[in-house]
């Protein structure tokens, strides 16, 4: 296959979990041409699924991978260049981030692993299948940030970037599929692998948190109707002032009245009987006048006496008339 153009921007795919299976959304395909990459040359024959982390719902693939890298052959020489410099200078179009040199992990020929330090340290780590093409990768600190997993076998190698990690990343496969021969018929035994970080702090990993009962829906609220404006209350004239009252003068206490003695109770009176009406006295018919009578002086007496009688004698006449 003829060396193509490496061309920064281009290379973005971003894969698409979907439940337990993954989905890849695009492949790096570019048309093979022959040109100079400025300090490296690439042959297109990375795939997304060749390096991938795991979640509980499944394997995720990088997110864009350059590579097979030709010129130059390796990766990491010393202190993680060329590809540390690559990766500061976007050369690859993985995004403007500080990027640090983690560690290399060799495969001898008789199969141990021979680790390299770099500048930070995440407990990087790999196990290789028995042809050596391919295993597992992981780390002791979780990976929260950008980062990138190159793998080196035969005349070149891939880089492989992981854009934004849905989780906090331990673990995941690696594959020698994207470093075919030139034929592209032969996949190669693994050389070493590299881990790169971006300039985020290692998160210490956190205890999973028990997940939530789900809460019940609650009923919707029925509309309340509106209620209808109240007419504007008219001001309320001011009230004029009110002259303060002058004081009362206290009056002077009553002196107490002494208390009268009680009054002897009256005997009750027995009741009168009642008088009998007296007859009405008819009227006297007047008296005529009687002439005097004279009586001489010595039988004075005696004429009296007469006179006396006759005039009683005269009434008796009357009543019995």
């Amino acid at each position: 296959m003829k060396p193509t153009t490496f061309l920064p921007g281009l290379l973005k795919s971003k894969p698409v979990v979907f439940g337990s299976s993954l989905l890849v959304t695009g492949l790096v395909t570019l048309i093979p041409t022959t040109a100079e990459a400025g300090t490296f040359t690439s042959i297109n024959t990375c795939n997304l699924s060749d390096v991938q982390y795991t979640t509980n719902s499944g394997n995720v693939n990088a997110s864009s991978c350059v590579g097979m890298i030709t010129d130059p052959k390796n990766d990491v020489t010393s202190g993680g260049d060329p590809l540390l410099s690559f990766l500061n200078d976007n050369d690859f179009g993985f995004g403007d981030f500080d990027w640090q040199y983690s560690e290399k992990i060799n495969v001898n020929d008789n199969g141990s692993l021979s680790p390299e330090a770099g500048t930070i340290d995440y407990g990087f780590d790999i196990s290789v299948n028995g042809d050596g093409k391919g295993g597992l990768w992981s780390v002791t600190t979780a990976l929260t940030s950008p980062f990138a997993i190159s793998v080196k076998a035969a005349a070149g190698f891939s880089v492989y970037f992981f854009e934004d990690p849905t989780v906090d990343v331990f673990n995941g496969l690696w594959t020698t599929l994207g470093l075919r021969t030139p034929n592209g018929q032969n996949i190669p035994a693994i050389s070493h692998i590299s881990l790169f970080v971006t300039d985020v702090e290692p998160v210490e990993p956190v205890e999973p948190v028990e997940p939530v009962e789900p809460v019940e829906p609650v009923e919707p609220v029925e509309p309340v109707e509106p209620v209808e404006p109240v007419e504007p209350v008219e001001p309320v004239e001011p009230v004029e002032p009110v002259e303060p009252v002058e004081p009362v003068e206290p009056v002077e206490p009553v002196e107490p009245v002494e208390p009268v003695e009680p009054v002897e109770p009256v005997e009750p009176v027995e009741p009168v009987e009642p008088v009998e009406p007296v007859e009405p006295v008819e009227p006297v018919e007047p008296v005529e006048p009687v002439e005097p009578v004279e009586v001489p002086e010595p039988s004075a007496m005696a004429g009296m006496a007469l006179v006396g009688g006759a005039l009683a004698a005269l009434r008796r006449r009357k009543k019995s008339s």
